[in-house]
Parts: structure tokens; C-alpha cells; sequence
């Protein structure tokens, strides 16, 4: 007689439960986002008269406020929409309302209204060209023919990448010396890459950098790719491995191996916040799973807090001796005092060089296009736009929306965020859809990168860009069936 297993019933969130849950959360990130921290934030008490500057840049931190607030209601995992809104809110919309209100900048000047006018449009069209170019993305991606990753992460070719890497972070601790890592990032970036602490324009348009550029990449990338493709092959596909004691324990001393040497040459002390916070990123999106609602709100939620509170007292390890964590004052002080929160400014000061030179007609795109080519070869190559506009070389940040802009004004913005924003929607799509253990791990790596994209100088920014996607590339191999049976993964 056959028996019956009586299963406990469960008790599952009804849709309309669910459906409120997600307003509720969509309501308190906008009732935050676009009052109360602008509120905390902004030194309303210097505002005079109300302006038409201040209007535009009110409604960009509306707008990113809501979208904001829709990714966290919904919960969806969306890496680059997450990381795109969270950089627009807090670096293009809170920073230009914040030093509007103020009438103070990083840099002490002064900008004509119309100038800064001028910024705060181009924003707004950028804003709505990505999110229309994402939807365009979105709706081809799901109505043309659906390909899955047609790439897999290979054990043997990451192990070799890993290798290569754990010899090049060895022989740069032998070179310049274990102290040197935990000195100080300017003390790195001085040692490996011969920058000085004050770049100026010789520097920049120095013709033979590649030695001091390929000594600071090689230190550093192909250690910390080769840990995080093998963390990442390790959690997917571990049972490859077989259960070989041997050779458990082999990889095991080898990946402890790998993490001492990236303790080493990346860790928080010598490497820049960013560079940092990307390799944070990268190995959480691993040990946390994205597509979990609760983990993927934590996740911006975090973002947020840290690029408003936490980000410039974050640089404190940038020079050696006593580190001061309490630079730049009160939260509201910094947002008009810091240059981490600049790049509208570069904004204004890419209008101010306009208005005396003209659009520079793409040359700065295509700077960035080949910025990989040597100067040797192309003696002529564009300076970085952050510090061709501002003619401060120290500091080189100059956002999308400027490099755009500086190139073909606002046509040029509407069509290099609009294509911004469709790769955006592609790429969120397919990571949604696709279960590839390889697309799984390069896509938060990308899109912890698209901070640096976005905050540029475009020129140094691509030319990080390409190394990371390259080694990385290395460590994948194409999906070939055994079968016809066989599909792709997914």
C-alpha cells in the first residue's frame, strides 16, 4: 500500500502583498533620495533667489531620485542601471544642485548663469537619451533572436592568467619593496608607474608612458583577475574538479597564494577608492547573489551611502603619514569643497572653453577610441578633456555628459548617452536571462567599472578599460556542443 508524504503547506506572498511591499520600498528611497538628504545635503541658507540653474538641477535629482527608487521598488537585478543612476544621483545631480545653492566650487570661480544653464541642460537631455536609448535596447533585445553567452570560464586558461599574475605582483614586491604598497597611493602610483604626485601637462603628454603604464597593470590585473575567474569558476562549476584530495588541496595553497598576493599589491592603502571599490564589488556580486531582491536592494543602498557620506574621507590613504578621515568637513561642506564632486564643474568650465575655441568636433572621442596608441606614434594624441578644459592637470575627471558635449554640444550628448543607455539595456537583459557562470562574473566587473567610464577623463578611463576586458577575455574559451542535442548554457 502506498504511503503518502503529507508536505507542510507554505505560506507565499499573495501578489497584491508583494506589489505593495515594492511601493512601500519604491516610496521611502524616493522620499529620501529627493528630500530628505538633499535637505541634509544642500546649503539651502546661501540661496538668494530662486534660478533657473537651480530649477534644472533640481529636477536631475528628481528624476534620478525616481529612477532610483523604482530599481530599489521593483528589486530587479540591474547592474548597470544600479550603478548608472547611483554615479548621476549622488556626482551630476546632488554635487550640481548642492554648489549651485552655494554659488561655491572645488575649484574657486565663477560661471555666468547661462554657462551653468548650459550644464544643467546638457544633464537633462543625457538623462532622457539613456533612458530612452535603454528602452530602444530593451525591446530589440527581446524581439530579435535571443543568443545565449556563447563563452564558458576555463579552468586551465585562468590558472595560467592567475600565474602570470602571481609572478608580475612578486617581481614588483621584490623591485620596489613590500613597504611600498601600504605607503600610500601616491607613493605607488609614483614608484610603479613613475606619476608624479602633481601631474602637470609634460607628464601628460609625455611620449614613452607605456613602461610605467604596463608596470602598473601588470602588478596589479592579472592577480586580481585570475582570484576572482577562479573564485568564480570555483562556486559554478567545482565539480569539474572531481574529488581528488590532491588536488583540492593544490588549488586550495594556490588561491590562498593569490589572495596574499592581492592583499598585497590591491590592497585599500595603496590602491585608489575606486579601483578598490571595484574589486569589493566584483567579489561580492560572487559571494552574493544579485538576483535576490534583498541583496540587490542592500547592494545600492550601500552604493548610496557611501559615494554621500563616506567617499572623501575614504581618500585619507592617499598620501603617507597620519590619515585623516574627517577631511573636507560636514557632508554639505565637501559637496562644494571636494573635487571628487567636480565633475559638473568640469561641466561649466567645457562650456567656458567652447565659448573661447569652439566644439572640438570629435577629437576628444577619438582620443578615447584609440587611446590605447602610444604617443610615440601619435605625437599629436588628445591631453584628457578633464584637464584640457579646466587647465588644472591634478585633476582630470570630466564626466560623459562633457566629453559629449565639448565633442558636438547637445546633439552630442543625446547620441553618445543614448547609445550609452542602449548597450545599458542589452547588457541588464541578457545578464537577467542568461545563467552563464562567465557572464555572471564579467558583467558586475563591467559595470563596477562604468564608474570610472562615467566619472572619466574618457582617455585614461578606455584605456584601463581595454587591459581589464582583455585579460579577462583570456580566461574564458568559446562553448562548443558535443551534441546537437546540446544547447548553450544558460
Amino acid at each position: 500500500m502506498a504511503s503518502t508524504v503529507r508536505q507542510r503547506p507554505t505560506s507565499q506572498p499573495s501578489a497584491n502583498e508583494s506589489n505593495l511591499s515594492n511601493i512601500t520600498w519604491a516610496s521611502i528611497a524616493f522620499l529620501t533620495l529627493s528630500f530628505l538628504i538633499p535637505i541634509t545635503t544642500v546649503q539651502w541658507e546661501a540661496v538668494r533667489t530662486p534660478r533657473l540653474p537651480l530649477v534644472l538641477a533640481g529636477l536631475a535629482v528628481l528624476y534620478s531620485s525616481f529612477r532610483i527608487a523604482i530599481l530599489i521598488g521593483q528589486g530587479i537585478s540591474r547592474p548597470f542601471d544600479a550603478v548608472f543612476w547611483v554615479f548621476t544621483y549622488v556626482f551630476i545631480g546632488l554635487a550640481l544642485l548642492a554648489q549651485i545653492a552655494a554659488n561655491r566650487y572645488p575649484r574657486p570661480a565663477s560661471y555666468s548663469e547661462a554657462t551653468i544653464t548650459t550644464t544643467a541642460i546638457s544633464i537633462l537631455v543625457g538623462l532622457a537619451a539613456y533612458d530612452l536609448g535603454r528602452f530602444l535596447g530593451i525591446i530589440g533585445h527581446n524581439q530579435g533572436s535571443r543568443r545565449e553567452f556563447p563563452f564558458t570560464i576555463d579552468r586551465l586558461r585562468t590558472i595560467a592568467v592567475a600565474t602570470l599574475g602571481l609572478l608580475f605582483a612578486m617581481f614588483a614586491i621584490s623591485r620596489f619593496g613590500l613597504a611600498t604598497f601600504f605607503t600610500g597611493r601616491d607613493a605607488v602610483d609614483q614608484a610603479l608607474g613613475g606619476r608624479p604626485v602633481r601631474v602637470n601637462q609634460q607628464f601628460l603628454e609625455q611620449q614613452d608612458k607605456s613602461l610605467g603604464t604596463l608596470t602598473m597593470i601588470g602588478a596589479r590585473l592579472p592577480v586580481f583577475i585570475g582570484l576572482y575567474m577562479l573564485a568564480a569558476w570555483r562556486i559554478h562549476e567545482i565539480k569539474r574538479m572531481g574529488a581528488n584530495v590532491a588536488n583540492r588541496m593544490a588549488f586550495g595553497t594556490f588561491m590562498i597564494s593569490l589572495i596574499v598576493a592581492n592583499l598585497i599589491v590591491n590592497n585599500p592603502l595603496g590602491s585608489s577608492r575606486v579601483s578598490f571599490g571595484l574589486i569589493v564589488i566584483a567579489f561580492a556580486s560572487l559571494y552574493f547573489n544579485l538576483e535576490r531582491v534583498r541583496i540587490f536592494r542592500i547592494g545600492v543602498v550601500i552604493l548610496l551611502f557611501t559615494f554621500v557620506y563616506l567617499f572623501t574621507a575614504l581618500d585619507a590613504f592617499r598620501s603617507s603619514g597620519a590619515w585623516d578621515f574627517t577631511r573636507g568637513g560636514t557632508t554639505s561642506e565637501v559637496f562644494v569643497s571636494s573635487l571628487d564632486y567636480g565633475m559638473t564643474q568640469q561641466g561649466h568650465s567645457a562650456v567656458t572653453y567652447v565659448a573661447r575655441n569652439g566644439h572640438t568636433l570629435g577629437r576628444q572621442l577619438l582620443g578615447a577610441t584609440f587611446a590605447w596608441v602610444p604617443r610615440r606614434i601619435w605625437p599629436d594624441k588628445p591631453i584628457p578633456t578633464g584637464a584640457l578644459v579646466s587647465g588644472r592637470f591634478s585633476a582630470v575627471s570630466s564626466s560623459l555628459w562633457t566629453e559629449a558635449w565639448l565633442d558636438f554640444g547637445h546633439v552630442g550628448v543625446f547620441v553618445v548617452l543614448a547609445g550609452y543607455g542602449w548597450c545599458s539595456g542589452r547588457i541588464d537583459t541578457t545578464f537577467i536571462a542568461t545563467h552563464s557562470p562567465a557572464l555572471k562574473a564579467i558583467v558586475p566587473l563591467l559595470a563596477g567599472y562604468q564608474f570610472i567610464l562615467l566619472r572619466g577623463s574618457l582617455i585614461p578611463a578606455v584605456g584601463g578599460l581595454i587591459p581589464l576586458v582583455l585579460i579577462s577575455h583570456a580566461c574564458f574559451r568559446r562553448y562548443v556542443p558535443k551534441s546537437d542535442q546540446e544547447v548553450l548554457p544558460k
